[in-house]
């Protein structure tokens, strides 16, 4: 996706769904790594959960590159149009005062123009405000990764004690015996592991249930 080209409400409105996927992410590294430290999760699962969690982090962190990039962009973009209606704003208000605006025409091209300077003004507020829980929750997500506790190394095995090569009998081998068609090898079945499936989510890229219809991280529709 290209945020770039997005409207400015529709740009919101990803900014803000990116956002608490960030918080999101950033609470769920932080009650594992709480569970691993009083030990109530096992090495493994620990180790499962959380490499599935900072493969989700990384998606959401190329994504996050993305968006700061068109948040400055369109911040600088909304204010220099906050800047021409202001302009506007006071271009009326003299010709007002001086008797070359009526009052009614005033009221009515002023409130006009004031809603347009209070969206803009809201708008910009919302990103730089999405922008910086973003920061937040990606500088928390760091700091619970790198203070996370160590997992236990795996205890070695003592050495087994070596024991002398059996010593070559010197009584001759017994000849192959023929097998009668009463009998057959028993070949043990082969089991074949059935490869489990699952749905990646296109918006978020999280693993989801084969048989799930949205994804459980952030609800949009799966494929």
């Amino acid at each position: 996706m290209s945020y770039e080209y997005l409207e400015d409400e529709d740009l919101v409105h990803e900014v803000e769904l990116l956002s608490k996927q960030f918080k999101a992410i950033s609470s769920q590294i932080e009650k594992l790594i709480a569970l691993k430290a009083k030990n109530a999760v096992s090495d493994p699962v620990y180790r499962q959960i959380l490499d599935e969690t900072l493969r989700r982090r990384q998606f959401l962190e190329k994504k996050f590159q993305e968006v700061v990039v068109a948040i400055n962009n369109r911040v600088k973009k909304l204010e220099t149009e906050e800047s021409q209606i202001a302009h506007e704003l006071e271009i009326i208000k003299v010709k007002h005062e001086i008797g070359q605006l009526s009052s009614t025409m005033y009221e009515h091209q002023s409130a006009i123009l004031q809603s347009q300077l209070d969206n803009l003004r809201k708008m910009r507020t919302n990103l730089i405000t999405f922008l910086n829980e973003m920061k937040s929750a990606s500088k928390k997500m760091a700091q619970f990764i790198t203070q996370r506790p160590t997992l236990t190394p795996p205890t070695s095995q003592p050495p087994k004690p070596s024991t002398p090569p059996p010593q070559p009998s010197k009584t001759p081998p017994s000849p192959p015996t023929k097998l009668t068609q009463s009998q057959s090898i028993n070949i043990p079945p082969i089991s074949v592991k059935k490869k489990t499936s699952t749905k990646k989510c296109p918006k978020c890229g999280a693993e989801n249930s084969p048989t799930a219809a949205y994804c459980t991280n952030c609800g949009a529709r799966l494929i």
